[in-house]
């Protein structure tokens, strides 16, 4: 009866350790996390450059690892509104084996569609145990967008064909040379330029310059350089989007002595800070690259142009 009563306290204790294992297996699974991340922000512009927050984020959310959904905040800085929100770690994360260093990844949706997607790197600072109770601390490293570095807020275009990173800017110019125009000697001339760029974007049309001389017929050569602001772009995967393509189309009866409008098609490597130039059209009729592309004094390439 002794040995009895012995065997039945061993196996008492031993369910009993093996209820406190148990508990504190559980504890250690799903410990509190404490995350010092940095804000991302994001700003939306459609093909005409219109800001997409303008009328509230009620299109956009914000899809994370394990499904759940964030809301975004909008952001005013400097005058302009961003998508803002904060990477964080969700629970199935931290239960992974290796906590030291995390990799969070964050979906961009506006409406049903995928636009951008957030890649953030997390670092175990500290572990802060109290009866039994862990809380992890976690500082954001960096976050990436569309596999770039995110160092300031970032533009992204919403396209036909899909979203990319609008980065960098660049002026690119076209010269118009009109060798005989009949047009009195004045500053001003009646003309309207339009500018497409990448996915068809709007680009605002910049006179640079105008400049008349007179013929010894009375008649104008008249010089008009047109300026556009040029970007890089980047999908998904990060990837620069080459080539990229330039459409001016110009309209002046003045100049064409006619109302139709004139294409000017060009062709450049993408790379905006470079401007090489691949091929260029004038109303669908190929040029000739050495009789049109000139280089300005910093080694870009720009359009040079002759209307007979």
């Amino acid at each position: 009866m002794k040995s009895f009563q012995i065997l039945l306290l061993v196996m008492v204790a031993l369910a009993f350790s093996s209820c406190v294992r148990d508990e504190h297996q559980e504890e250690k699974a799903s410990p509190l996390v404490n995350m010092n991340s940095a804000e991302v922000l994001m700003d939306f512009v459609d093909r005409d450059g219109r800001n997409m927050l303008e009328s509230g984020s009620d299109d956009f959310r914000i899809m994370l690892d394990n499904d759940s959904m964030l809301k975004p905040a909008i952001v005013q800085k400097d005058g302009m509104k961003y998508l803002g929100f904060k990477p964080v770690i969700t629970e199935d994360i931290c239960e992974k084996e290796n906590a030291y260093a995390l990799n969070a990844f964050s979906k961009v949706y506006w409406k049903d569609k995928v636009v951008a997607e957030i890649e953030s790197s997390f670092r175990l600072d500290s572990v802060c145990s109290v009866a039994g109770a862990s809380t992890l601390y976690y500082t954001n490293v960096w976050n990436k967008a569309f596999h770039r570095p995110i160092d300031t807020p970032v533009r992204v275009l919403i396209g036909e064909s899909g979203s990319y990173r609008e980065e960098g800017h660049a002026k690119f110019c076209v010269v118009y040379n009109f060798p005989s125009v009949g047009v009195l000697p004045t500053i001003t001339v009646d003309y309207q330029v339009n500018i497409w760029g990448f996915e068809g974007q709007a680009v605002k049309p910049i006179q640079k310059a105008i400049v008349m001389t007179g013929n010894p017929d009375g008649t104008q050569q008249v010089m008009l350089a047109i300026e556009g602001r040029v970007h890089n772009y980047y999908d998904m995967d990060g990837r620069l989007q080459t080539p990229n393509r330039l459409t001016y189309e110009m309209t002046s009866q003045q100049l064409y002595d006619n109302n139709e409008s004139h294409l000017l098609g060009i062709t450049n490597s993408g790379d905006c800070y470079s401007n090489k130039i691949l091929e260029c059209s004038l109303d669908g009729r190929s040029l000739s690259l050495d009789s049109v592309v000139a280089k300005n004094s910093f080694g870009g390439e720009y359009i040079n142009l002759t209307i007979e």
